[in-house]
């Protein structure tokens, strides 16, 4: 779902697959979303659609459980 004011909801024209999706940051004009699977969800216009794909090898230990963004 998203809201450009915080109060009314709409549901996205593409959902994200059906991940339990650990953390969600925003930055540089997208939302970034990633799951302790390693797939991450990203969109570019404030929610309404996503697309997702699969990062490259996993962390050590196996699963993704943050991420954030930073320095431009």
């Amino acid at each position: 779902m998203w809201s450009a004011d915080g109060v009314t909801w709409t549901a996205s024209s593409t959902q994200p697959d059906d991940e339990p999706w650990a953390s969600v940051t925003y930055g540089n004009g997208r939302f970034v979303a990633v799951a302790p699977t390693g797939k991450t969800a990203i969109s570019t216009d404030g929610g309404a659609s996503w697309t997702t794909q699969l990062l490259g090898p996993t962390v050590e230990d196996g699963t993704w459980t943050s991420v954030t963004y930073g320095g431009g």
